[in-house]
């Protein structure tokens, strides 16, 4: 959704937002395992006032990752209340206002779609307690259990294991 603020720059404009959109699909969150599972909905105001933009919007939806210690496919809810202003006059010290120039134009849905991905886990977990896959045989803890040996030493420190022992 574009929002053309050229018209409402001389008043003050409350407009209510209500839609959802298809997000588009990225390159680089697709060679990460990561997709939408569904539709972005935003829901929420946009206030314009002559020289400053104030978007607050709650937005929700759900995307598909692969959890970075068993690798099996999830799907994650996304819940964000998302809080950006623009202005005409932005001092150096203000960190969380963006620029605006006249007969400028806010594309929301790539803002929002920025703002959902960097509110992504880093390393996404299909739960806090996955136990990942076996070191030795690959197999995933989380649905069966192996017979594989667990205390490995590595040969280089193997005179240091039983070194604590005496303490």
């Amino acid at each position: 959704m574009i929002i053309s603020i050229a018209d409402s720059m001389k008043k003050a404009v409350i407009k209510e937002l209500d839609f959802s959109f298809d997000a588009p699909s990225l390159e680089s969150l697709e060679k990460e395992g990561t997709a939408f599972a569904e539709p972005v909905q935003v829901k929420g105001t946009v206030t314009i006032q002559p020289g400053q933009i104030e978007l607050d919007v709650d937005v929700h939806s759900k995307v598909r990752q692969v959890c970075s210690r068993c690798l099996d496919e999830f799907e994650q809810e996304i819940d964000l209340s998302i809080d950006e202003t623009w202005a005409q006059q932005v001092s150096d010290d203000d960190l969380d206002t963006m620029p605006l120039s006249e007969g400028d134009t806010v594309d929301l849905t790539d803002l929002l779609v920025q703002d959902i991905i960097s509110s992504l886990p880093i390393q996404p977990l299909c739960s806090e307690d996955c136990k990942g896959l076996c070191q030795e045989c690959g197999a995933n803890l989380n649905r069966e259990t192996c017979d594989c040996d667990k205390e490995q030493v590595n040969e280089r420190f193997a005179a240091l294991k039983d070194l604590f022992k005496e303490v």
